[in-house]
């Protein structure tokens, strides 16, 4: 019998912050909320009465998407509002002053699914009733096939470059890849207060729907999603990982860092946006968002690394520690992250940022020279406007062409290929469990 679990405020994670404006996660704390889940066949639809709006009507602003994905389960979310019409642009149509009390996510998990299988959802409330979504379950613990795709920057989404960001989604969502990991950057500026902060990233992920719809949407956040001291969105939009899940200790942190495992493949996220130290002093310690810390994350990350079982790790960011380009990561990261990538002889580190694509050779993190059991670095910020780039003889390629990637894992290999927004692949090669990654076909012209 498959189960429905409504999802509890505790799944959050947040303090309040000082100054203006709702706690973080405080758009999800519903604890009255309910829905139902009727199963026919392999359809499960998602009933319930929504509160917004007094019987007045609501519409659906984001989603609905998984907000996590496992083996046997599935969340998923949507983002309610209590307005029963809304123009093309909703959110140019609210008020600055809009009560934050009228928009809501609700949230549903579907549990006792089967693992590697073809799953259909649809939403329904009152006159409301959302299309049919499809999604398919994560291979099961050790098995050595899995896909999953890539990409890194969209926070152009809104400007000249929106064409672009939606050839490159409908690709994606085209692919039907269980999982995307999203390298950061998701927004160009969301961390306002009430209406001003939430606009960008209802834009984004409203592009965003088709992919989130189908595959879990697994991010690593960047400098444009989340601002020191103003209101961390994220842990609303992405407030659906839970805490303990693969991650040792359970002193995960999401959206900000957290791990997951997929297969043969162990994945770990860490927010690059921490820093150790600035002109005021050490900053190590210090708590962001009253969630995370610099040393606290690394601490989590040295035991994930140790306590993973998993074939392959791979470490996800924003900020890249290998680049030819202008946008690396800081000293201080570079070094303690980099030495932790060595230590545990990660392969494989992907990161968004520099607005390009490159890979490296097999590399130690803290020296750059080549070594059969370093770490391949790999960055894909295509969905943005282009940084140029410097050559290096660490650095196998560097394009500045809009893309996403895709990666399939086949027991000891990962194979690779940078798709454009044009479906075209342009670069593919596959990497090993130790050894240098070997390109399939030669490389393209820059």
């Amino acid at each position: 019998m498959r189960a429905l679990i409504a999802l509890p405020a505790c799944f959050l994670l947040g303090a309040a912050l000082a100054g203006e404006g709702p706690a973080p996660g405080a758009a999800r704390r519903d604890s009255e909320f309910q829905a139902e889940v009727a199963w026919d066949k392999d359809l499960a639809v998602i009933t319930w009465a929504e509160p917004l709006g007094g019987g007045k009507g609501f519409s659906v602003l984001t989603g609905p998407y998984l907000g996590w994905l496992t083996d046997g389960e599935a969340v998923i979310g949507w983002e309610a509002i209590a307005e029963a019409k809304l123009a093309a642009e909703p959110y140019a149509s609210l008020s600055a002053g809009y009560p934050m009390d009228k928009i809501k996510f609700r949230w549903v998990k579907l549990a006792d699914l089967k693992p590697d299988t073809a799953y259909r959802y649809k939403l329904s409330s009152g006159n409301y009733v959302s299309r049919e979504f499809a999604f398919r379950t994560l291979p099961p613990p050790g098995s050595k096939k899995l896909r999953f795709l890539v990409i890194g920057d969209t926070q152009r989404s809104g400007s000249s470059h929106r064409e672009v960001d939606e050839r490159l989604f409908a690709l994606m969502a085209a692919e039907r890849a269980p999982l995307v990991l999203h390298l950061g950057d998701v927004v160009y500026g969301g961390a306002g207060y009430a209406i001003s902060g939430r606009k960008s990233w209802y834009r984004a992920l409203h592009m965003l729907d088709g992919v989130r719809a189908s595959a879990f949407m697994a991010v690593a956040l960047g400098n444009h999603d989340l601002a020191d001291g103003s209101y961390p969105w994220p842990a609303d939009y992405f407030g659906d990982i839970p805490a303990g899940a693969a991650n040792a200790g359970g002193e995960a942190r999401p959206p900000y860092h957290y791990s997951f495992d997929a297969a043969n493949v162990h994945f770990a996220a860490l927010c690059t946006e921490a820093r150790r130290a600035d002109k005021s002093g050490d900053l190590s310690d210090r708590q962001l968002f009253g969630a995370f810390s610099y040393n606290g994350q690394l601490k989590w990350l040295e035991a994930d690394l140790a306590a993973a079982k998993a074939e392959w790790t791979v470490v996800f960011t924003h900020q890249p520690l290998h680049t030819v380009g202008g946008y690396q990561a800081g000293a201080d990261l570079c070094r303690d992250l980099g030495a932790l990538l060595d230590k545990h002889k990660v392969p494989l580190l992907l990161s968004g940022h520099d607005h390009s694509y490159q890979r490296t050779w097999r590399i130690e993190n803290l020296t750059r020279k080549r070594s059969d059991s370093g770490t391949v670095q790999v960055i894909s910020g295509g969905a943005a406007n282009f940084f140029e780039g410097k050559s290096a003889d660490w650095n196998v390629c560097h394009r500045k062409i809009s893309h996403y990637l895709r990666v399939e894992v086949d027991g000891g290999a990962m194979r690779f290929e940078a798709v454009d927004d044009q479906g075209r692949v342009f670069d593919r090669w596959t990497l090993e469990k130790t050894g240098q990654p070997r390109t399939a076909e030669p490389l393209p012209a820059k």
